[in-house]
């Protein structure tokens, strides 16, 4: 459930990581079956409480899969290598995350 939940909150990001995350699932899927196979003598019994726990929490991942997506792609310093020099020592690090200007898609001044 981690895997799912990193994966589709920093996926638009890093796009590698749902590769990695398909990686992870396949690996975890094999040891399971052998698991099952040769060592486990009788499946633990749960209830669906934890299904539906589980469920609840996921149901979060798509809104961090936007709201993430929105501020990975609307960063200015990433995609069009805009930086912001410093003047003063004392200045503070401006880093383009300004969301009134992304929604409008007005240039840096």
């Amino acid at each position: 459930m981690n895997i799912v939940f990193v994966c589709l909150t920093y996926g638009v990001g890093l796009p590698l990581l749902f590769f990695v995350s398909l990686t992870a699932f396949v690996i975890l899927y094999l040891v399971e079956r052998l698991a099952i196979f040769y060592y486990y003598k009788q499946p633990p019994m749960f209830g669906d409480e934890i299904l539906n726990d589980a469920l609840s929490i996921l149901s979060f991942a798509p809104l961090f899969y936007m709201l993430f997506g929105f501020w990975m792609i609307g960063n200015k310093q990433i995609f069009s290598n805009l930086t912001f020099p410093i003047a003063l020592a004392n200045q503070p690090l401006l880093s383009g995350h300004i969301v009134s200007l992304n929604l409008t898609n007005m240039p840096y001044d």
